[in-house]
């Protein structure tokens, strides 16, 4: 699936060397749920199933991968849907709303029977999804074809589509090797999926599935949302971008806490769902994820999000 967004409009003529983050009561909690944090964090280590194999191609350079699907009951289910339902969500303006907690594994080389290394790549999800894919139908083919998306987007493996098959004597290439998934992303999942508790599910389950350390994405059943006025500037140095300043007006929010916020490579999404906020962009730089810096100022009602830049695309 394509990637959709609203484009970050940059202006290379407007230069702020003025923007400060002043720390203030509100800083130190407005990091501990937007910024990647460096710390350690409650987490936990699973080892999955084996469950099939997808041999595939990656476009750039011709060579095989072996895409191991794994499962395992330590990643939350998402919430169970009909093929109709994902139908009608795949045909309308927002057809990532669906999203699958999954974990992905590094790319690594293993050896075959005949002793050649090939890449493989184990992609862990939920054991109750995982025997729904298993059966092949919508199902299977919206969720292989968002693997291919995951692998493109993480580590910029592009999979060639139209060439590819689930080997049918082989469930895993390799070995499978643990994934460590953060308590704290397991359990967000959890309770917007409207789990009370261990075994007890709510009635008023929120239609919102989250990929695992992702962000908190909109609710399917969410209604009319209202872009932010916004503005992104760009610094050069020796005729480089070097970084980008993301503002965002949120005249409505009287906390940080309101505000949801998630950087990726290029990506940008800001979400507050008590005022209706929502924008998700792209932009035509690299950014540096784990460096970036945010502050909400209370005065001005500003959200300013700080983005070293890596490289161009």
């Amino acid at each position: 699936m394509a990637k959709k967004g609203m484009p970050l409009e940059a202006d290379p003529s407007i230069l702020e060397n003025n923007l400060r983050f002043v720390k203030d009561e509100f800083e130190d909690e407005f990091n501990n749920i937007f910024q990647p944090l460096t710390q350690e964090r409650p987490s936990k280590v699973i080892k999955p199933t084996t469950g099939f194999c997808i041999k595939a191609f990656q476009v750039k350079n011709g060579k095989k991968i072996f895409i191991n699907i794994c499962h395992t009951d330590g990643i939350p289910a998402p919430i169970d849907i009909s093929e109709t339902d994902l139908t009608e969500i795949l045909q309308s303006d927002e057809p990532h709303s669906y999203k699958v907690p999954m974990s992905l594994s590094d790319p690594r080389l293993a050896t075959d029977k005949s002793g050649k290394q090939e890449t493989a790549c184990d992609i862990a999800i939920n054991t109750k999804f995982f025997k729904k894919i298993e059966k092949g139908g919508l199902f299977q083919n919206f969720f292989i074809t968002l693997i291919f998306e995951a692998l493109d987007n993480k580590y910029d493996i592009e999979i060639n589509e139209e060439n590819w098959l689930i080997l049918k004597n082989r469930t895993v290439f390799g070995t499978l090797v643990p994934h460590r998934i953060q308590d704290r992303d397991v359990q967000k999942v959890k309770e917007y999926n409207g789990e009370t508790g261990a075994g007890e599910t709510s009635n008023n389950k929120k239609p919102l599935i989250e990929e695992i350390a992702e962000s908190d994405y909109k609710k399917l059943s969410d209604k009319r949302t209202i872009k932010p006025e916004h503005k992104l500037i760009q610094e050069t140095q020796n005729g480089e971008v070097n970084k980008l300043i993301a503002q965002f007006q949120l005249p409505e929010c009287v906390s940080a806490a309101e505000i949801a916020l998630n950087v990726n490579d290029d990506r940008l999404l800001v979400e507050c769902k008590k005022h209706k906020y929502y924008f998700d962009g792209f932009v035509n730089v690299f950014v540096d994820a784990d460096n970036c810096k945010s502050h909400f100022d209370l005065e001005t009602k500003t959200l300013t999000v700080d983005l070293p830049v890596l490289n161009k695309k």
